[in-house]
């Protein structure tokens, strides 16, 4: 590709589609876990004071652990 056909002056990378069912945005992204929540064989999902992410909301969701990630941001 030439500089004449490129008019953006800069290589754009394409940003991976997620798909959100209609605009819903999960709550708990962002806050801070109050207490561990264990994933697979023990190994902890997220670390009490960690922030959760889009990426440790996703594979809890994937792991049947949402209840207890949703459960570990909450005050006691």
């Amino acid at each position: 590709m030439t500089a004449e056909n490129d008019r953006s002056g800069s290589r754009a990378i394409p940003l991976p589609k997620r798909q959100i069912a209609a605009g819903f945005v999960a709550p708990v992204i962002g806050r801070k876990a109050r207490k561990d929540v264990e994933g697979y064989f023990g190994f902890a999902l997220i670390r009490k004071g960690d922030v959760i992410s889009d990426v440790t909301y996703d594979r809890a969701q994937q792991m049947g652990r949402l209840y207890e990630l949703i459960a570990a941001t909450e005050a006691d």
